[in-house]
């Protein structure tokens, strides 16, 4: 089992994700499940694989990009688990990792945020669902038909699709939504509007 660290400076890892070598810089590094990929100061991109591996960001913008896989992935910010939508294991979030900005795939996502520091989730292409939580939250759904979730907050939110920066209450607080068709909201009192999409609202219980 390996253990990768960036530099001080902003990094770009690029992990082959299945023991492959793959480089990083002038080295050529050989992968293997479990390893951990960590970068430290600076402004950081982490490329997703689904060889097991884990993946911190710490200090600096840190970025775990998905963008390039060919199928949709669930990326669960609060259990650290990376998997595919069939729910296969294929890598882990590092405790306390510092991650800023989940990027999916071009397929179906499922992005969930823990709380805690602003965290920015881009679905990229197909219909994604984008699960929010109590940190301040940019969540961008990308094309096609994209759904926000407040499933998780702990009071009522106020949702209006035709003011995407004006959400307030509960988890919604201090959000942006920017491509987002569908909303499913709390447990308790909501007030979820739409706009000139053909929108699902969901209100659940309250």
């Amino acid at each position: 089992m390996a253990t990768v660290f960036g530099t001080d400076g902003n990094d770009f890892i690029h992990l082959a994700g299945d023991g492959r070598t793959a480089p990083i810089g002038y080295t050529d590094i050989t992968f293997n499940p479990g390893d951990l990929i960590a970068a430290l100061s600076g402004d950081d991109i982490l490329i997703g694989t689904a060889a097991g591996n884990r993946f911190g960001g710490y200090d600096g913008y840190d970025i775990l990009d998905y963008s390039d896989f060919a199928q949709g992935v669930v990326i669960n910010e609060i259990d650290g688990g990376i998997r595919f939508l069939d729910g296969t294991l294929i890598g882990t979030i590092a405790a306390s990792a510092g991650i800023e900005e989940f990027q999916g795939t071009t397929f179906n996502d499922v992005l969930a945020t823990a709380g805690g520091s602003a965290v920015t989730l881009h679905g990229n292409g197909g219909n994604d669902t984008l699960i929010a939580n109590s940190n301040v939250e940019l969540l961008d759904g990308g094309a096609d038909n994209d759904t926000v979730s407040y499933t998780n907050s702990t009071a009522g939110v106020t949702v209006d699709l035709n003011l995407g920066v004006q959400v307030s209450g509960g988890h919604a607080g201090g959000d942006t939504l920017v491509g987002i068709e569908n909303v499913t909201g709390s447990a308790f009192a909501d007030s979820l509007t739409g706009d000139a999409e053909n929108n699902v609202l969901a209100g659940l219980d309250g």
